[in-house]
């Protein structure tokens, strides 16, 4: 654990990419079917 914020790096990227890709749905679903 020398450099923590090397092995969290991937993690908070994976989890911005979800985030991202789940907003997109939303919108585009929200777009689509009107809710």
């Amino acid at each position: 654990m020398r450099q923590p914020m090397a092995s969290m790096a991937p993690s908070i990227g994976s989890l911005l990419v979800v985030l991202v890709f789940v907003a997109g749905m939303a919108v585009g679903a929200k777009m689509v079917g009107g809710w």
